[in-house]
């Protein structure tokens, strides 16, 4: 084998300034760590970073009323998202079921009919009252997430980020059947509407909690 090292003669002057280290011939060379760009250069992995934590409301029994239907904190108008109450032993649920609320349960599954969830949905909208979805223990959002684009597409996201609460989103729920109360001039308490999920689990589905903020009910 031919040592090419051996066979070049001449000396390679050393460059200006103090060197650590020699150049063969014909190489460039990289100092540790070298300019950005450099392909010797390396990228450290970005930190994972939590997502924030949901602020929510913590009450009690007594105090569901004023919480959650009044927002007496004001916490859940901040947020600018729904409540998803948590409520493990029941208690606010069954209050809830006797106020004046349109109550549905995804176990249920006549209330789970896309016309049943319509009828209720323009309601609470036309009246300015609370729409209750009870999921119990068990985690049915995207099962309730379909039934209701079975009524129009994507009318589950419009009814989280509150666009259903514009004329254009909620006219076109309404129906001829419907009747003279829900023409168009009729519709004077859209501001008073709350759309509520109620859960049993404790801590609730992620996709809930990245999509409501929520009320823990306590005692």
């Amino acid at each position: 084998m031919i040592n090419i090292m051996n066979s070049q003669k001449h000396k390679v002057k050393p460059t200006s300034g103090p060197a650590k280290g020699k150049a063969k011939t014909g190489e460039k060379v990289v100092k540790k760590g070298g300019p950005a760009g450099s392909s010797s250069a390396k990228i450290a992995p970005t930190p994972a970073v939590e997502p924030p934590k949901p602020e929510g409301v913590t009450c009690n029994l007594k105090q569901i009323s004023k919480v959650l239907l009044e927002d007496s904190t004001t916490k859940i108008k901040e947020s600018g998202k729904w409540p998803l109450l948590i409520d493990s032993a029941g208690n606010a649920t069954t209050f809830l079921r006797y106020q004046d609320t349109n109550y549905l349960c995804t176990a249920n599954s006549n209330d789970m009919q896309p016309e049943t969830i319509r009828r209720a949905l323009i309601g609470s909208i036309r009246f300015g009252k609370p729409f209750v979805i009870d999921m119990l223990d068990t985690d049915m959002y995207h099962f309730l997430e379909k039934n209701v684009n079975d009524i129009l597409p994507n009318l589950m996201q419009d009814v989280m980020n509150k666009k259903v609460l514009e004329e254009e989103k909620y006219m076109q729920l309404v129906k001829p059947e419907d009747g003279d109360l829900y023409e168009i001039n009729s519709f004077d308490r859209v501001h008073d509407f709350l759309f509520i999920i109620v859960t049993k689990k404790n801590p609730p589905p992620d996709d809930l909690l990245a999509l409501m903020v929520p009320v823990k009910v306590e005692g």
